[in-house]
Formats: C-alpha cells, structure tokens, sequence
C-alpha cells in the first residue's frame, strides 16, 4: 500500500521502498520518536458537601495547560455545586505537545423538603401538619415565629400545629456532614367579618321585619346559613325575635354573629282615662290618651266607624259636648293604626253608671293612668271585683268601690298582659249586674 496508519508504543524507525515502471528502485526510512507519559491527578479537599458549600479541585503533574469542564484555564478551581457533579479536566504538555483526561466527584446533600397536609394559607385555628423529608438521615429542630405558636413536637421530622396568625416554621436539619436550616411561611387568612348593613323592625305585628349583613372577605364567594334557614345576605318578611348568621367563605374560614334582634312596634294603644255620660244632650265628654312608639301620630274622631269625621275634634284627647251615642277613634302612626269603639249612653241616675278602663300604665313615669280603678256615678251598689291572669289565678279582688290596684302580680309589673275582670254589683232597681272585661298592663 502506498500508505499506512501505525501507534507505536515507543520509538520506531519505519523504512518504505518503492518500484518505478523502469525497475528502479528507491529507498526511505521514518523515525517516530514516542514521548513517554506525564503523570496528571485530580485532587479535592471534600468528598461530601452541603448543600451551598464550597468545594475545591486542582491538578499535580508534568501538565502546562489545562482546561475545566467549567471551562476554566486554571489549575485548580472552587464550585458551589447544587447536586452530585463530577468535574473533569484535560491537562497538557507543551514540550511534548501531549494531553491527557483526568475526573473527579463530590456528594452534596440537598435541603430536606417540605410537606405541607395542606395549602398554606389555612383558616384561623386550623391544624396543619409540616413534614420534612430527605434523601439523608438527619436531626430535627424546629423552631416558630410568633413563638406563641404552639408545636406538637420539636425533634421530629414532621410537626403538627395550629397557628391563629400567620406564622414561620424553620427546621435545622443536622448530621455529622453539615447543618441545613430552612423555612416555610403558613399564613393565616382573617375570618369573614359581618357588618350588620341594616334592622329594620316589625311593624304592626305583620312579619315586616328585615336584617341585612354585609361580609368581607379575601376569599370570595360566601355562604350564608341563618338561624330561620335563609341562605342569602338579606333575611326579609320577619317577625319580632333573635336571629344568628353564620357564613363561610370559599377558603372554608367561617365566622357568626348572633343577636340580631327585630322589635315589634306595636299599633298605637288608645287607652280610655274617663267617660262622662250626659244627662242632657251634648253634656257627654270623653277622654283618653295614646301610647305610642312614635311621638308623631294622628287622632281622627267619627260619629260611627264609617260615618261622619268630627273634624272639630281631630288630634284631640279630651272631647267635649257630646250627644248620646257612638263613637269611634282612629288612631294612626308610621302606617299602624288602631280603632276603638266608646258608648256614650244617657245618664239615668236612678239606674246608676258604671265606666271600667281598659289599660294602664304604670310601666313609664310620668305619673299618669297608672292605677287601675274605676267610674261610677248614680246609685250603684258595688259589691265586688276579681282580677285573673291568662291562666285564671287569681290576682287581685276587692270589695270597695273606690278600690285601686298597682297592676303587680306578685310584686311585679308585667308590660303588655292582659288580665279579665268580673265586677258584681247592683243598679237602683236592686238588679244583680255582672259586669266583664279585660285590662292590659302597658
């Protein structure tokens, strides 16, 4: 062959000859002079490092340059490694132009890794449960800030806690190569906060009431559960009483408020203080006086309930010059009203009259209606009155016409109850009258 590849292991002469068309032949010898190997070796001061440590490798030997899979250019070199790496080099003589491959490797041992049992942002009071886990044996410590934060242990590789405002969780992991220290932040979402928008009482005993809630949250949407089953943030169409909300939000943070109270306002009472029965046309009077919620309210008079208005007569309490016969009151305030029907007969005084309150009110202060007596006028002859509860109990009972009761049962004044009444007399013709009815406390 004309031509040949040869790898001498040491120096070598190599001799050719060669044969023109004319027979002649000519000659030729090649020495390939074999430079013996260069010693070349990798060193580190580290077999295992940390994670975030330094580690350092260079070169011995009869090496002139050298090049890092770094690619640094010289002979030693400092890495911060963040996983198992191996390192080599490619180290050359120039005096013999030869070069030669050389490698070597460090352990580093990663962080432990976090596992949370759930989202890290919890509700307030929610238990959390904080692994740590690693390709490397280790010991634990775990430390909390706000130290407040209560742990369920230590010196374990999983702590279980429940934080009530967001909190860091920080776990020295620990073994004869190194200590790692690490965190994780838990925050704590704020619990829904209720602000009560609107109460709106109940009118006139018509389930008229309203409450409205507004809740602001960092999770949206939110869930309402009130206390008569509304599920929305306006409960409407209520009567008087207590009611409770308890909402959630899309994060499961819950909280509730309670004793949202709507009143009943209740109509206007008309309560009647006086009758005085005419002997001759136009001598009757009556007199009354209002209890009411609202200051504002309005009195109209009628001849009959749906008769003539005595204009005459209009936001008075006291009437005066009144024939015998019927009359109706009409009492109104903030759209409640009230009616009530008086009697106003001829006085016959040898019959005798007798004229029995329906309320009293001896609840306020200002000194007014606040016994319970009664009119009479002519020749009557009283002989007794019973009062009873609601359950027939006997409250009150006396003989004396000019007797008074305080309204108390028991020593206690018990606002809007209604108690009955039987009176027992006699009229002038010696008849036995029985007279009933029933009187409320205000």
């Amino acid at each position: 062959s004309n031509s040949q590849i040869v790898s001498p292991t040491q120096t070598t002469t190599y001799s050719v000859s060669s044969t023109d068309i004319h027979d002649c032949i000519t000659k030729m010898q090649v020495t390939v002079s074999v430079q013996p190997n260069f010693p070349i070796e990798i060193h580190h001061d580290k077999d295992t490092i940390c994670i975030g440590d330094n580690v350092s490798f260079w070169c011995t030997g009869a090496a002139d340059q050298f090049l890092w899979n770094t690619g640094s250019s010289s002979i030693s070199i400092t890495e911060t490694p963040e996983h198992n790496t191996t390192y080599s080099v490619l180290a050359s003589n120039n005096t013999t132009g030869c070069s030669k491959t050389a490698s070597d490797s460090v352990v580093v041992i990663p962080y432990p890794v976090f596992s949370l049992s759930s989202a890290n942002i919890i509700c307030p009071n929610d238990l959390i449960t904080i692994q740590a886990v690693s390709q490397s044996p280790f010991n634990y410590h775990w430390t909390s800030n706000p130290s407040e934060t209560i742990l369920s242990s230590q010196d374990s590789s999983a702590i279980i806690a429940t934080p009530n405002v967001s909190s860091w969780f920080t776990c020295y992991a620990s073994n004869h190569f190194c200590t790692l220290v690490d965190s994780v932040l838990v925050e704590v979402a704020q619990s829904p906060q209720i602000q009560v928008v609107q109460i709106e009482n109940e009118m006139c005993s018509q389930n008229n009431g309203l409450v409205s809630v507004n809740v602001s949250t960092e999770f949206p949407p939110v869930t309402y559960q009130w206390s008569n089953g509304s599920n929305s943030s306006i409960i409407d169409n209520l009567s008087s009483g207590s009611y409770s909300v308890f909402v959630t939000d899309a994060l499961g943070c819950s909280n509730s408020m309670s004793n949202l109270v709507v009143d009943n306002i209740p109509a206007p009472t008309i309560v009647v203080d006086n009758v005085l029965f005419p002997v001759n046309m136009g001598d009757g009077e009556i007199h009354i006086h209002i209890d009411s919620y609202f200051d504002d309210y309005e009195i109209r008079w009628y001849k009959n309930q749906e008769g003539e208005e005595l204009t005459e007569y209009y936001n008075l309490t006291s009437v005066t010059n009144l024939d015998p016969g019927q009359y109706w009151i009409l009492v109104t305030d903030a759209g409640c009203s009230t009616w009530m029907e008086i009697l106003v007969p001829i006085f016959n005084y040898g019959e005798g009259a007798l004229f029995v309150p329906n309320a009293i009110t001896g609840s306020n202060t200002d000194n007014l209606n606040d016994m319970f007596h009664i009119y009479y006028a002519g020749s009557i002859d009283f002989e007794h009155i019973y009062i009873y509860n609601r359950w027939g109990g006997l409250v009150f009972e006396s003989s004396n016409a000019d007797f008074v009761w305080d309204g108390k049962y028991n020593g206690q004044y018990f606002t809007n109850t209604v108690y009955n009444y039987v009176i027992f007399y006699r009229n002038a013709a010696g008849t036995a009258v029985t007279k009933k009815g029933s009187i409320i406390t205000m």
